[in-house]
């Protein structure tokens, strides 16, 4: 179970969030909002890549945390990109899968390019690919194993339709034994491949539904508000 509890962070003056709270234990949650929002600050706490200035972020009672994404319990696959390396994307998620502890990396480096479509990529380097084939490699490495959590900023940005909706049936997949929790802007994919929505708005609490408590046309306001 994820518990965020009263959630705050600001970045300096800067009051980021304020006063989250919401529980989710299993399948996709998408995390809706506009620009400043807020998202990308939820979901690093949420992943424990950082701290929250007031209240808490827990998976089954325990704090988020790095040593915790690195005992293999939470994959996350933020909006950076900045892979400008001379290794291929194999290499690269065999680091990625070294640095969780994760054991018979050639067999989960197999299964997730299978399960993403990334299979004719595994031995491209990654200075080489496009700015949707480096989204694609950071969404892999938080696939990585089987996670409890499974946190992605944007992951399907710059990613072409086909890939995309492959990317989503595959988290719809991941959501039946695991907790998701994906930002995005594709409203209309929020709406047709998620289990709920988190809607933030900015100096506003959080809104929890399901899917079904959200229109097209209200989602694309809200992000069009930024």
């Amino acid at each position: 179970m994820l518990s965020v509890e009263k959630l705050g962070r600001r970045e300096g003056r800067l009051q980021i969030l304020r006063d989250i709270s919401f529980e989710w234990s299993r399948g996709v949650l998408a995390v809706i909002g506009g620009n400043g929002s807020g998202k990308t600050t939820l979901l690093r706490v949420i992943a424990g890549a950082a701290k929250p200035n007031e209240g808490r972020a827990s998976w089954n009672g325990e704090p988020t945390s790095r040593a915790v994404r690195q005992r293999g319990k939470i994959g996350y696959g933020p909006q950076e990109r900045n892979l400008d390396l001379a290794i291929t994307l194999r290499e690269f998620l065999g680091l990625c899968a070294d640095l969780r502890g994760l054991s018979d990396r050639k067999t989960l480096i197999a299964a997730v390019a299978e399960e993403l479509g990334l299979v004719k990529q595994l031995d491209e380097r990654l200075a080489n690919l496009s700015g949707g084939g480096r989204r694609k490699a950071m969404t892999a490495q938080a696939l990585l194993g089987v996670s409890e959590l499974i946190v992605l900023d944007e992951p399907t940005s710059e990613v072409d339709y086909t890939a995309s909706r492959k990317f989503w049936n595959a988290f719809r997949a991941r959501g039946k034994s695991s907790a998701l929790v994906i930002a995005t802007h594709d409203v209309e994919l929020a709406l047709s491949s998620t289990d709920a929505i988190l809607l933030l708005k900015k100096g506003q609490p959080a809104h929890l539904a399901s899917v079904a408590a959200f229109t097209l046309g209200e989602l694309s306001a809200e992000i069009g508000e930024g």
